[in-house]
């Protein structure tokens, strides 16, 4: 089975430019069922980052998403041994990391841990025993927010994790919206 593992800032893009122009409410439905069928996975560290993300208008345009029977609770998604070699080498950016004392460092890092976008990546990773798995996200490969972490879309390279934007999941899904 496909599954889907969507980000804070793509949830909160498919509101502001993909559901305005949704006349027939055809996205709208589309992604209730597809998360009530699980072919979408909503982490709880996304459903909260949107409800403090641009006033909670994820939630608001998309009221469904707030039923936390439908959220993937990632207290246990853990990162592994080689994750933490991972983060300590390819996904830290050595400039931004010679800036920062050892012990910043770490604490920077396990705050990134807990973030949500490592719990998607290493749940999108989980995933992959057992379904094709795709982490959406408008992110960029490059650096340029002066973070010590890379971004999404490098750890999915590193990791061989599909890693694709908003429009091409909706091309897949060949969902035919009609514009307003």
């Amino acid at each position: 089975m496909k599954k889907f593992l969507i980000d804070t800032n793509s949830w909160l893009i498919i509101v502001r430019y993909y559901l305005t122009f949704d006349e027939h409410n055809k996205l709208f439905e589309f992604l209730e069922e597809s998360l009530e069928n699980e072919s979408i996975v909503l982490i709880d560290k996304v459903f909260t980052e949107c409800k403090y993300q641009a006033s909670g208008i994820a939630l608001k345009k998309l009221p469904f998403l707030t039923n936390k029977s439908l959220h993937i609770k990632t207290n246990e998604v853990l990162p592994y041994p080689k994750f933490f070699n991972l983060l300590d080498n390819q996904f830290c950016d050595s400039f931004q990391r010679k800036q920062l004392e050892d012990y910043e460092f770490e604490q920077l890092k396990t705050n990134h841990t807990e973030s949500a976008d490592v719990k998607l990546v290493l749940l999108a990773k989980a995933l992959m025993q057992k379904n094709e798995v795709f982490l959406i996200t408008e992110e960029t490969r490059k650096q340029n927010d002066r973070k010590p972490f890379c971004k999404i879309p490098v750890m999915c390279d590193e990791l061989k994790i599909n890693c694709v934007s908003i429009a091409k999941f909706l091309k897949e899904s060949e969902l035919q919206i009609s514009i307003k």
